[in-house]
């Protein structure tokens, strides 16, 4: 159980308060840091974790990483992923820079945004984007549609995977 107060947190939220592109949490500054990207942000912020966050850090800290940075694939902040559909711009205008700084400083790289992805091709987009990065990749499962599944969906116990160990086999 990692105690509050020894963990840092960070997040960078635009000055509208409507995008955030990426949220901070380490427990153990020499220890693996996981990146975790997701469909799209809630209200969770540099002082306050969601039960997503709450989730995240335990798997993590469960598979032996000091950190978690988590990205999405839509900086858009809301805690339901249908409005997505209905703002003028929910991926954000610093969102790939952000979503390619961050791949790059993983150690590991968890595809984790469940259903919701392909609204406007944006997962494929995104893996275009992250491919110099694919080493990294990382998911604990597909779902039913083929996406990664999300963390608040899986089992506590869930073995982390390289991505391309749950890719179908092309025949």
């Amino acid at each position: 159980m990692l105690r509050d107060s020894t963990i840092v947190r960070r997040a960078l939220i635009d000055p509208s308060g409507n995008y955030r592109y990426s949220l901070e949490r380490q427990w153990q500054a020499e220890a693996p840091r996981l990146t975790v990207l997701m469909l799209n942000p809630s209200r969770a912020d540099e002082r306050i974790d969601d039960p997503t966050i709450r989730r995240c850090m335990a798997l993590a800290q469960g598979w032996g990483f000091g950190a978690i940075v988590v990205v999405n694939l839509f900086a858009y902040r809301t805690a339901h992923p249908k409005e997505l559909q209905a703002v003028a711009n929910p991926i954000g205008p610093d969102n790939d820079n952000v979503l390619v700084a961050a791949a790059a400083q993983a150690d590991c790289l968890l595809l984790a945004w469940g259903n919701g992805g392909q609204l406007y091709q944006r997962d494929q987009a995104v893996l275009a984007l992250l491919e110099p990065y694919r080493a990294r990749w990382c998911a604990i499962a597909r779902n039913r549609t083929g996406q990664p599944c999300h963390p608040l969906y899986v089992r506590r116990d869930a073995e982390l995977k390289a991505w391309t160990a749950l890719l179908p086999n092309p025949s």
